[in-house]
């Protein structure tokens, strides 16, 4: 998972509109970040661990002065060291180019093979790599050659002395969207990057589509044949910002819907409602209106922490839910609580919190949350944190509430949760149903 934004402007802003729009991804990953600028024809950049405050001063801004910029927010658990981050550089005696990739490629080991290259490389060095193999100064034509050979769910973009390009993959499950701000023309992961600037969304990028942005023009080319759409369902249930929005429909009105639905079906004797912040507010104020219960704030959180479903291992989650996040024991004290969260993977999160609440003096704790429970591991590498360690593997329903230690526990069945979702068939369910996009064929038999 990362957030990728890039932008072709008139003047010589863009680097400004990609740190501004870094700040806007930042939920999307806290490994690393970077940036690449067009230097009169070559390409300079700057990437380092950590998140954009830590990395990025206003001399790094002036270096990459420039009309072309590609920027990433890099969340992928492969990455040891700065010069394996997002965006990579590549260069030859035909041109020179930086990529910026969300997504992998299931057939990874085959493409090595095929095309000689060390398989120890990360999945963006790869598809440069490909890429660049070609030798052609038409990186649109090079890139059209090399996508049909790709299986996976990707989005990527690629700056080039001119022009980005930037292709999404042929279902559609990783986004991509256009945006417009005055004469700068732009590329994000998510629609909030272009709110955040002021700018217009213009719409998203066709599965299967290139599209070709210069400072004058946006072109689009029907690279692969579109399948059935399959974005992650994930995006709406927590990736997402709150204030995106996905194939037109706002993130935040479908998390609420969600949280009314809960209310619905899962109801609870209780005092009052909280969320556990922040990706299970909105649902938990959905939940409260259709449940006619106060919505409180009940647990403050330190937003210099980030999100610890994506630490990349248990000692480090652990940690920072522990200075993550703090009860007000005036709001929870002697109080039956509905606490509502958009979903349960590990639950090393929620455990903490029911135990912290408990602790402050709350009579009873319901869990409630706004989405199935997470079965199956994300074979298509989606998301790398849905492989292993599910609670689903070996715990039942009562299992996960005794291990929370939780009065009652329920979740937001399936059916329920495709019926907030307008065009519900356009989203992968895959972790919860075992029904792959890329790895079924159109009857849903697995290839």
């Amino acid at each position: 998972m990362s957030g990728i934004f890039g932008v072709a402007a008139q003047t010589e802003k863009a680097q400004d509109y990609g740190y501004f729009a870094m700040y806007a991804l930042q939920h999307r990953g806290q490994i690393g970040c970077g940036m690449a600028a067009n230097k009169n024809g070559y390409i300079d950049y700057h990437k380092e661990l950590g998140v954009v405050s830590q990395t990025f001063t206003r001399k790094h801004l002036q270096k990459l002065t420039s009309n072309l910029v590609l920027a990433q927010i890099d969340n992928s658990q492969t990455h040891v060291d700065e010069q394996t981050l997002g965006p990579v550089l590549m260069g030859n005696r035909t041109t020179s180019f930086a990529l910026a990739l969300d997504g992998s490629f299931l057939n990874r080991d085959e493409l090595c093979r095929k095309h000689h290259i060390c398989p120890d490389c990360t999945d963006a060095e790869l598809l440069a790599r490909m890429i660049a193999k070609r030798q052609m100064e038409d990186l649109v034509q090079a890139v059209s050659q090399v996508v049909p050979e790709l299986q996976g769910a990707y989005a990527f973009v690629l700056l080039t002395h001119d022009v980005l390009i930037g292709m999404r993959d042929p279902y559609g499950v990783k986004m991509l969207s256009v945006g417009r701000l005055n004469h700068a023309h732009m590329v994000s992961t998510e629609s909030c990057a272009f709110e955040s600037l002021g700018a217009e969304l213009l719409g998203e990028v066709e599965p299967g589509s290139m599209v070709i942005l210069s400072n004058r023009r946006i072109a689009y080319l029907q690279v692969v044949p579109k399948e059935a759409t399959r974005t992650c369902l994930f995006e709406i249930i927590y990736t997402s910002r709150p204030d995106s929005s996905i194939q037109g429909n706002s993130v935040y009105n479908m998390r609420k819907l969600m949280g009314r639905k809960l209310a619905a079906i899962a109801p609870a004797k209780a005092d009052m409602v909280i969320s556990s912040p922040d990706s299970g507010t909105v649902a938990a104020m959905g939940y409260a209106e259709a449940a006619g219960l106060p919505y409180d704030i009940g647990i403050i959180k330190n937003r210099y922490i980030g999100r610890t479903f994506i630490e990349p291992d248990k000692e480090l989650r652990d940690m920072a839910v522990q200075i993550k996040l703090n009860v007000i024991r005036d709001t929870v004290e002697g109080k039956s609580i509905v606490i509502v969260d958009d979903s349960i993977v590990r639950g090393t999160t929620m455990r903490r919190v029911v135990s912290m609440l408990k602790e402050h003096g709350a009579k009873a704790v319901h869990v409630r949350i706004a989405s199935p429970l997470v079965r199956y591991p994300c074979k298509i590498k989606v998301n790398p944190s849905i492989q292993k360690d599910l609670l689903a593997d070996r715990l039942d329903q009562q299992g996960i509430q005794d291990m929370l230690g939780a009065d009652s526990l329920q979740f937001l069945p399936v059916e329920d949760l495709l019926a907030a979702i307008p065009a519900a068939d356009t989203f992968c369910t895959g972790c919860m149903t075992a029904h792959y996009p890329i790895l079924e064929d159109e009857n849903g038999t697995e290839l």
